[in-house]
């Protein structure tokens, strides 16, 4: 790594052991610290707004365009998530009157959780979970929220039979911005033969802020909902998804590793979980107990493979060519056998190997392609790597 992906690095361990160090001090004022290439850095990886504060205490030499551009960041996404923090209270009421139960995942409830004392972890969009018994229920909640369903152009078959969440959207000219709600019924596709936690709901938690209750998952279901997010996009490396499991790790000293063993054979999910933690050990220093890593079942070959992969890949450029390179490359390490992945290629609905290609869904073309897809798919990837 160079010196500003290690400076970056520094003040992320900071911000998880919560004191200084040496590290940070010694770099911050060294002269070949390239500020531009810093803050792109910072951009890429969602984590602007988290290491302003840090920055702006450590009295460094950053030029003030950037500095500006940092502090600009930092503002807006309080704002953004002040006001998604209120409409998820709203709709809580809502959701409450209608008997269904609610549940923020991913970084709504991080916001209540391991960053409610900074509030700025950046979120795309509102994540919630329901009983898939309830989601009809839900659904009209949202309706009576003001929300309307949004399938993307896509048929809502496609939604409900090969992924996990439909989306949801409010236009809201009066506020700061539109809001999107990714409503689940899950917490990753339903595969053959695999029942994914079965126990979450009988785990979920309560926890008091100033003025309301709010239901969460479980630390470890959480740190679940990160191993299956990143599994299914394109983003399979980013610095934010470590810190988050660098911060449930240290808040959650009585963290259940037991629970994550056994539901990581149940549910066939011991790579990305093996993934996703040493990423995090690999970028902030955090590892987990000794024999979690043996426990786990991952094969020494491919416990180095996941290694290599995250330390070759980790701070690439995130254009859309690298994304899908990476989720390429990745796309078997994830899985704890080789079939699911291969059958999942082989069988990619049309609508995800339309997205994947940037072409329109249902056109003649498109549909042509599919059909042809096992000549179709080699000839594009033989393609674009010719083309680099």
């Amino acid at each position: 790594m160079n010196i500003e992906e290690n400076f970056i690095l520094s003040i992320l361990r900071r911000l998880v052991a919560g004191t200084e160090n040496e590290s940070t001090r010694h770099l911050t004022n060294d002269p070949a610290l390239n500020w531009n290439k810093i803050e792109a850095l910072l951009f890429e990886h969602g984590i602007a707004p988290l290491v302003y504060p840090v920055l702006n205490s450590l009295d460094a030499p950053i030029p003030q365009k950037i500095k500006e551009s940092l502090k600009s960041c930092y503002y807006f996404i309080l704002l953004q998530n002040l006001i998604s923090d209120r409409e998820f209270i709203r709709i809580k009421s809502v959701f409450v009157r209608s008997n269904v139960s609610l549940v923020p995942i991913k970084g709504t409830a991080f916001l209540q959780d391991v960053y409610a004392r900074s509030f700025v972890r950046p979120m795309v969009d509102m994540d919630f979970l329901v009983k898939e018994g309830d989601f009809l229920r839900a659904q009209d909640a949202l309706k009576e929220s003001g929300y309307k369903k949004d399938l993307e152009g896509l048929q809502e078959s496609y939604w409900r039979n090969h992924q996990c969440h439909i989306v949801f959207r409010k236009n809201a000219p009066q506020e700061a911005k539109n809001m999107h709600i990714d409503l689940h019924w899950a917490l990753d596709f339903k595969r053959k033969g695999t029942t994914i936690l079965p126990r979450m709901w009988e785990r979920v938690r309560e926890i008091k802020t100033d003025s309301h209750t709010i239901t969460l998952l479980s630390p470890e279901d959480n740190l679940f909902s990160l191993a299956l997010h990143q599994r299914r996009f394109g983003k399979i490396i980013n610095l934010k998804y470590a810190l988050d499991v660098a911060l449930i790790l240290r808040k959650y000293d009585d963290f259940d590793w037991d629970y994550i063993i056994r539901e990581s054979h149940k549910g066939k999910m011991c790579s990305c979980v093996f993934f996703i933690l040493s990423q995090t050990k690999y970028f902030l220093g955090i590892d987990v107990p000794a024999g979690i890593w043996r426990a786990l079942g991952v094969s020494p070959f491919k416990q180095k493979i996941i290694q290599s992969f995250i330390a070759k890949n980790a701070f690439k450029s995130s254009s859309r060519k690298n994304l899908k390179k990476i989720y390429l490359g990745s796309h078997f390490l994830l899985y704890d056998n080789f079939r699911e992945p291969l059958e999942y290629v082989i069988n990619i609905p049309i609508e995800q190997f339309a997205k994947f290609y940037g072409i329109s869904p249902y056109t003649k073309r498109t549909r042509f392609y599919y059909n042809n897809r096992l000549w179709y798919m080699p000839f594009k990837f033989i393609k674009e790597g010719v083309n680099d």
